[in-house]
């Protein structure tokens, strides 16, 4: 009788073992037990029915055969790359706006308001603004000016400026990024001549006022700083040539000159 109740044991031992989970450790070791929990992170698990709960890095298990004849396998990890943290990811180079409008405040100091709408395309990398700039004299207006210049963009008798900006961003949008690209513009402003007489002791004199036009060709470069969503500040240099139609007393006239542009931009975007 002992015999047979030997017997049945030992054939019962193997069943037993056989009815446990198995691990598969990264390193090809093997631990039979019976498996708990599996989470994001770890893989808990129990040798025996009465004893302690063991806790391993789900990154060192490569597979796991259940009892049922289920497995799980695990992708391969690097094991380098357990222990190197991942770059932090600007979040406004996705979460971003298509849309930017500025104003530039540094177009008063020239007696000028100037705004401006740019587009960014898709990809974040390019976009195309539209600037448009109003001379306060032409409305009106009469501030005293800190600097001051008779041609082309900064004429104080400025009446307008539009164009068109082209603008490559080579990282993307985001907290702080650099920006340049080709500009063309065009804009008009008012001039006088006056035309004195004379007459024995007594002299007189008549204005004539003309618009003059203006084209140019710049190239301009900035960095636009974005420390919120939609709250933004730029700040941009520009340099090209401009062509002056100036209307005179005698006759039309037109001369090239150095263009120079400069902006402190204050902007919303969404």
């Amino acid at each position: 009788m002992r015999k047979i109740i030997f017997r049945v044991f030992l054939l019962a031992v193997p069943a037993i073992s056989n009815a446990q989970d198995t691990l598969y450790k990264e390193n090809n070791v093997k631990v039979i037990g019976k498996v708990l929990e599996i989470n994001k992170e770890q893989v808990k698990y129990k040798i025996a029915e009465v004893g302690p709960t063991y806790v391993i890095d789900k990154n060192e298990v490569s597979k796991i055969a259940y009892m049922n004849g289920h497995v799980d396998s695990f992708p391969v990890k690097n094991p380098i790359s357990l222990y190197v943290k991942a770059p932090k990811v600007d979040p406004l180079s996705k979460d971003l706006g298509r849309n930017l409008i500025a104003i530039n405040f540094f177009d008063i100091l020239f007696r000028s308001i100037t705004f401006s709408y740019e587009r960014i395309f898709k990809s974040g990398n390019t976009s195309i603004k539209v600037p448009l700039s109003i001379g306060l004299n032409s409305l009106g207006s009469d501030p005293q000016s800190i600097m001051e210049s008779r041609t082309g963009y900064y004429n104080s008798d400025k009446i307008f400026s539009t164009g068109l900006d082209f603008y490559s961003y080579p990282s993307g949008q985001g907290k702080d990024r650099f920006y340049y690209g080709p500009s063309v513009e065009y804009g008009m402003y008012h001039d006088e001549v006056m035309n004195y007489t004379t007459n024995y002791s007594n002299y007189s004199y008549t204005v004539n006022k003309f618009r003059n036009s203006f084209y140019s060709i710049l190239f301009q470069m900035g960095i636009l700083s974005q420390p919120t969503k939609n709250i933004n500040f730029s700040l941009n240099f520009g340099i090209g040539y401009s062509k002056i139609f100036v209307k005179a007393k005698y006759g039309p006239s037109e001369y090239g000159e150095l263009a120079l542009r400069a902006g402190v931009l204050l902007g919303y975007k969404f």
